[in-house]
């Protein structure tokens, strides 16, 4: 039996957030098997 989720509250917003900029060739955002075959067929 799983437990359920608690919320845990808002969480409170950053004034002056940190910006990192790259600069990239290719840009994966995700994680499931499509990001992943996605990686895959890049490589090749």
């Amino acid at each position: 039996m799983a437990l359920p989720n608690k919320p845990k509250g808002e969480l409170k917003a950053v004034r002056d957030p940190e910006f990192v900029e790259r600069e990239v060739d290719i840009l994966i955002v995700g994680g499931g098997m499509a990001a992943c075959c996605a990686a895959f067929d890049v490589k090749i």
